[in-house]
């Protein structure tokens, strides 16, 4: 069985599996030094990939798209050379706990003028698979837990065997890009118009706050506004927790967030306030996920952790996983992030 997994949008790659095998990955920003992120926006590039390894689109048994944005079906429009191809997705995350392997089914994927059936998984399935497809609890046929935490969810933990993954439950509600988000609004990053997005914000900061200190009357303030505006019983915390589909209501949520931040840290230097909200996030990860895995101790595998999501490129925060003792063994793939999306559509 060969199977080609494609990842459209940014970080957008072509990934071919054989009967289990990684035969290769192509990755667009790493062809002919195009842009950092760069998409797949015309599907030639799938069929170039292709003929880069001896194969054509009819030596495919199955082409699989990643899901993107939307809460049942996600849409992409592109070309195919010089033609406009309109394709639908699976969506961002699972419809319900089961659901990672509900696939999305389509037609119409134009690779060198003929036309292919494909199938599409939600994003997060994506990473998933990948990530345990990977790891050596795979190989062992092993289960284990998968932490998956991207810019525009909470992060959410999902329990995988080699039969199947079904989710046990968002740990807290943050979405990922607010960590990118607090560089928007302290520090050199630091942007009056908030509307535009930098996406190696996050990997900066992540270098720039060893300039800082955690203040923990920093900290203090983080935690009651996340208790009070995220996590509270209040009508606006709810709408929040409740839009997770809807990643501008989201990031407008965490922009009011850093504003109040702001308001009450005038004094402090940047560098302390970026550097205690990065410690801030990484006790409650640190504490949530423990919360989590007191209450399922019992499943098999619970001490093999895998992590995937454009987070799962924090090494801090994952330093401070496996530092916790919670588990045996922790697994991040070499691609994390979007760039193993590709991969992961394959292995779903």
């Amino acid at each position: 069985m060969r199977i080609c997994g494609i990842k459209l949008t940014h970080d957008g790659a072509i990934a071919v599996v054989e009967d289990g095998r990684h035969l290769f990955c192509v990755e667009q920003e790493k062809r002919g030094n195009g842009p950092r992120y760069q998409s797949v926006d015309n599907l030639d590039a799938v069929v170039f990939a292709l003929a880069e390894h001896g194969l054509n689109p009819r030596d495919i048994d199955q082409f699989v798209i990643d899901g993107w944005d939307g809460e049942n079906e996600s849409q992409f429009q592109l070309l195919s050379g010089a033609v406009p191809v309109a394709l639908k997705g699976a969506p961002y995350v699972e419809r319900h706990a089961e659901g990672l392997l509900d696939s999305v089914d389509g037609y119409g994927l134009l690779l060198g003028g003929e036309e292919f059936p494909y199938k599409s998984y939600p994003h997060v399935t994506g990473h998933v698979a990948s990530a345990y497809s990977t790891s050596p609890f795979a190989s062992a046929g092993k289960p284990a837990l998968c932490l998956v935490w991207d810019g525009c969810i909470f992060p959410r933990l999902y329990y995988v065997e080699p039969q199947g993954a079904r989710l046990i439950g968002s740990l807290f509600p943050m979405i990922g890009h607010a960590y990118a988000a607090a560089g928007l609004h302290f520090g050199p990053y630091r942007q009056p118009n908030r509307s535009s997005w930098d996406l190696g914000i996050a990997g900066k900061l992540m270098a720039y706050i060893e300039l800082g200190s955690v203040d923990e009357s920093i900290v203090e303030v983080f935690q009651e506004l996340y208790e009070t505006r995220s996590a509270a019983d209040t009508e606006q915390a709810r709408r929040y927790r409740e839009n997770i589909n809807n990643a501008e209501a989201s990031l407008a949520v965490i922009h009011d967030f850093f504003e109040s931040s702001a308001l009450r840290l005038k004094a402090k230097r940047a560098e302390d306030v970026l550097a205690s909200f990065h410690v801030f996030l990484e006790r409650l990860l640190v504490k949530e996920i423990a919360m989590v895995l007191l209450r399922h101790s019992s499943l098999p595998g619970a001490r093999n952790l895998c992590i995937a999501g454009g987070c799962g490129l924090n090494i801090k925060w994952n330093s401070a996983l496996r530092a916790t003792g919670l588990f045996d063994d922790v697994w991040v793939p070499p691609f994390p992030n979007d760039s193993g999306s590709a991969i992961g559509a394959a292995c779903g």
